[in-house]
């Protein structure tokens, strides 16, 4: 091999090294830019301000906000919003924990999501919200409405069950707000399963200067909350739940 040759080999070397260096430095750089885009997606998500229009509970319990963002927000956030509220969701009100039954209509709220939205459809749906921080600043203003126009609250069986008579437990006031959230929360429907209510809520009311009574029934595991004013409406877990603690006290 001559010289001249072996000059030749050397610098296609050279050019190979070189090429395959450099298409592997620039996928490094675009993995590295990918990476980075995704932890950034997660970890910041994008916020924004709304007011809640409806709250909305389905027949499986679920409950879904629809929303309008709020003119402080950039002009890509003022439309209307809608997404499922679980478990998954970060809910907070002055850095406390708090749950579906503790936000109304008319409430405004900060949302954080991770996901892209599709501003062509509208409400836009959001899949991946993960924080919501509730803004509203008067719920000692909503619990002075409430003393004011309640005095007492009852909770007591119907005694169509037993032959004993009827156990009563008298609400403390925190259990009275507690009630007052579920209600006010409860999306009721004229649609009643015709049952026999196991319980009865009764309060004296100011308001309407009389005894307001709402019914406890017990449905294959589901309780339903019955108003002869309203109608009928499914509790969700977590109220029942928080329903099921009271209940227990007067059985205790």
């Amino acid at each position: 091999m001559s010289g001249k040759q072996k000059v030749f080999i050397i610098i296609g070397m050279i050019i190979i090294i070189v090429v395959s260096f450099t298409v592997g430095l620039f996928i490094g750089k675009m993995n590295v830019v990918n990476d980075d885009l995704a932890i950034s997606k997660v970890v910041y998500g994008q916020t924004f301000y709304a007011n809640i229009e409806s709250i909305k509970q389905y027949n499986d319990g679920s409950f879904h906000l629809n929303v309008k963002g709020l003119e402080v927000n950039d002009i890509n956030y003022r439309g209307n919003y809608t997404f499922k509220v679980d478990n998954s969701i970060d809910m907070t009100w002055r850095g406390k924990k708090i749950n579906i039954s503790d936000l109304k209509e008319g409430d405004d709220i900060s949302i954080t999501f991770t996901d892209e939205t599709i501003n062509d459809i509208s409400p836009t749906p959001l899949q991946e919200v993960v924080k919501v921080q509730l803004l509203r600043d008067d719920v000692e203003k909503q619990e002075n409405e409430i003393n004011n126009k309640v005095t007492t609250i009852d909770i007591q069986e119907t005694g169509l069950s037993s032959v004993t008579p009827p156990k009563k437990y008298t609400l403390n006031q925190e259990e009275i707000y507690t009630i007052f959230s579920i209600i006010d929360n409860l999306t009721f429907s004229k649609e009643t399963c015709d049952g026999i209510p196991t319980y009865f809520i009764k309060y004296n009311s100011e308001e309407k200067e009389g005894f307001i009574t709402y019914g406890i029934e017990i449905f294959e595991n589901e309780y339903h909350i019955t108003s002869e004013e309203k109608g009928e409406a499914i509790l969700s877990n977590e109220q029942q739940k928080q329903l099921d603690e009271i209940i227990n006290k007067m059985h205790n």
